[in-house]
């Protein structure tokens, strides 16, 4: 019986995965599958001008409390202050936050064909907002925070402490109302591995003291025991 001859079959020929734009393409027999996922919130990776950042949003929530203060007449001795009642307004709903891309620049965008946000530089890039608690308003939570971008820069110089005043009313405008805030996302640095320190959107709750204006003085002839 002659013996049947079998061609070596030679080298598999396997298709070379590659990276870019931070998806994962490869050729296969199978064809091309396109990912139906995207990476947490604030994922990054390497870009070709520096670190490269996917898409996510600040959450906030602010809350506000109200303190009714009634001055008392005390004739010859000096006038009391009492605090009459407290109170507090809604509680307000979780307010998503879009971030720009760089200090003045586009929003990001969840629907961005890339994934990936390219920002100016390399190092530790962070996550910044600023407020500006004057421009509270109850139900519009979101005009407290006057901007909020990624950045491989931080912004940090917190809202000062307010003391307790004697004004009669605007507790909230009184001292210093702004401030900025970083959080750090992670550190991307080129030929290294990347430092993921956040993997989902950030979320900031605060709340705000509002003082009443006092009602008309009461003297002690009007006071009940």
């Amino acid at each position: 019986m002659t013996p049947i001859e079998i061609a070596a079959a030679g080298p598999l020929e396997v298709p070379e995965s590659y990276f870019a734009e931070g998806q994962v393409g490869a050729g296969s027999r199978a064809g091309d599958v396109p990912l139906h996922h995207r990476p947490h919130a604030f994922a990054l990776t390497h870009g070709g001008l520096g670190a490269k950042v996917a898409y996510g949003e600040l959450h906030i929530r602010v809350d506000s409390l109200t303190f009714d203060f009634q001055e008392y007449d005390m004739g010859a001795a000096d006038d009391i202050i009492r605090c009459d009642g407290i109170g507090r307004k809604d509680i307000e709903k979780l307010t998503p936050i879009v971030p720009t891309v760089e200090s003045g620049g586009d929003p990001m965008n969840p629907d961005n064909p890339s994934i990936y946000h390219q920002l100016d530089g390399y190092g530790s890039i962070y996550l910044n907002w600023t407020v500006n608690l004057g421009a509270f308003a109850e139900g519009s939570p979101e005009n407290v925070v006057t901007s909020c971008y990624v950045s491989s820069e931080a912004a940090d110089s917190a809202v000062a402490a307010l003391s307790a005043g004697h004004a009669d009313s605007d507790r909230l405008g009184s001292g210093t109302t702004s401030g900025s805030y970083s959080v750090k996302l992670g550190e991307v640095s080129e030929d290294n591995s990347i430092k993921q320190h956040i993997s989902s959107d950030v979320f900031w709750s605060f709340f705000v003291v509002g003082r009443d204006e006092k009602s008309p003085v009461i003297t002690q002839s009007n006071m009940t025991c």
